[in-house]
């Protein structure tokens, strides 16, 4: 049967939200991930919600990164009740569990390139075609905290990447990965950018949150959001803080991160300002503190230079917050014309740019206007269905 022929529209509901009507494939899809809390995660659960109305099953098979009991995860309450969950397992029994049981499925979706080995031998044994979404392509220096991680990603990128990409479908999430991925390795993966639901940003009372962490309420407020990875260029936002209040402007700073490569450097950094007393560093990052310091800030500064895609530009914009980030990575597809984008590596210049969104009240009001349109061209439901369009041609 052809996925032409097997292909329907119907009409599902989950809970009291109505989806409407969806294009869907009769598939049976496996689909490995990691389910926790981190950028990964939260790709995962929104996808999953969409993917569940399009194709025929799911079986998610969470790999060993996952947090124990996925199924206990608060984000998965957010995926229907339909899609599988398989058993979290060890690296190695998730290799073995995952070697035979992609056997059984139409198609299978990875998110790694060295965990998705299971998924290319089911494929060059002729059992079972496969996706694989290529989130990030970063140099291992810039992100590995160790020497055995350092390797672990040098071998993702040399090795396993190439034979995943050149033996299935490869797809990454920005023009820029494309470009990256294109030039190095000579492979040109489809593009499927990530989307994001606005209303959980846009339903929230920030009231409170500056009293809780001791901010002043008549000040401007910074906000970085992000690991500390060397890319990322978090002492830049440190010296554009200190820069402003070296200025007479009373502003303060808030970084939410969950470490990084260069944590402890920034941490140095942090404590060696001389208005530390104005900073907050936040490593314990819920939903609702994400969503009300996004809320509570005038300005979200990311001065990253090579940005995979970047989620949180898109969660700053849904918020009405003007962003402030380089015009390097994948910042410019996503930011677009909403926000201001300087050159990477130009200190006086995010300074500068910083300075005239918390100058320029028009200005700033102007770029959360155009931050809450923009955010509508990126959409989970475009995802699915481009995804759904390439299990459909990876079956044929």
């Amino acid at each position: 049967m052809t996925p032409e022929e097997t292909t329907r529209r119907r009409t599902s509901q989950t809970g009291a939200e109505t989806r409407g009507t969806a294009e869907t494939l009769d598939v049976d899809l496996a689909f490995q991930t990691t389910i926790d809390y981190g950028g990964l995660g939260r790709y995962s659960v929104a996808l999953l919600s969409e993917l569940a109305d399009r194709c025929r099953s799911i079986t998610v098979y969470p790999t060993h990164l996952s947090v124990p009991d996925p199924a206990g995860h608060e984000w998965w309450d957010r995926v229907p009740e339909s899609v599988e969950l398989a058993d979290r397992r060890g690296l190695v029994a998730s290799y073995l569990r995952d070697a035979r049981a992609f056997r059984d499925h139409d198609v299978v979706h990875v998110n790694y390139a060295s965990l998705g080995l299971p998924a290319l031998y089911r494929s060059l044994a002729g059992d079972t075609p496969f996706v694989y979404t290529l989130h990030h392509y970063d140099d291992p220096e810039e992100i590995a905290e160790s020497t055995s991680l350092r390797l672990k990603y040098a071998l993702d990128l040399g090795v396993c990447l190439p034979a995943m990409g050149r033996s299935g479908r490869l797809v990454t999430v920005s023009e820029h990965n494309r470009r990256e991925v294109r030039e190095s390795l000579g492979l040109s993966p489809d593009v499927v950018p990530h989307g994001i639901d606005p209303a959980p940003y846009r339903r929230v009372d920030a009231d409170g949150v500056r009293a809780e962490y001791g901010l002043a309420e008549e000040s401007r407020l910074l906000l970085f959001v992000g690991k500390f990875h060397g890319y990322k260029d978090a002492t830049t936002v440190v010296e554009t803080f200190d820069r402003l209040r070296s200025e007479g402007r009373d502003v303060e700073l808030v970084m939410l991160s969950g470490g990084g490569k260069r944590d402890e450097a920034v941490r140095r950094r942090l404590a060696d300002s001389p208005w530390r007393d104005h900073t907050r560093l936040v490593t314990e990052v819920t939903d609702r503190r994400l969503y009300r310091f996004y809320d509570a800030a005038d300005v979200f500064t990311l001065p990253s230079r090579n940005e995979a895609f970047g989620l949180v530009f898109l969660e700053a914009m849904a918020s009405g917050t003007p962003v402030v980030a380089v015009n390097a990575g994948a910042a410019p597809e996503v930011v677009g014309d909403a926000g201001r984008l300087v050159p990477p590596g130009d200190t006086e210049a995010f300074v500068g740019g910083v300075r005239d969104v918390l100058d320029d009240d028009d200005m700033a009001a102007e770029m959360c206007r155009r931050g809450r349109e923009r955010v509508e061209r990126f959409s989970w439901r475009r995802a699915a269905e481009a995804y759904v369009e390439i299990y459909r041609e990876v079956l044929r």
